[in-house]
């Protein structure tokens, strides 16, 4: 299950969730269901938000095992 990261990465640079959705041109509630893990951006919007946070879209997302063994 891929899990995000997006919290993770915009704090590490110092910078405001609502400043990230405005160069997004979106909506805040829409960055923050990406980083709750409630809904996934496009192809496009990934590859902006990794341009905007000056990071690879690899740092967005980390994948971890829903096995339970």
């Amino acid at each position: 299950m891929l899990k995000s990261r997006i919290a993770e990465v915009i704090d590490s640079k110092g910078l405001k969730h609502r400043w990230v959705a405005e160069q997004l041109n979106m909506n805040p509630t829409i960055l923050s269901r990406w980083i709750h893990n409630r809904g996934k951006p496009s192809i496009d919007k990934l590859f902006q938000l990794a341009y905007v946070l000056n990071c690879k879209v690899d740092d967005l997302y980390t994948y971890e095992d829903d096995n339970n063994e």
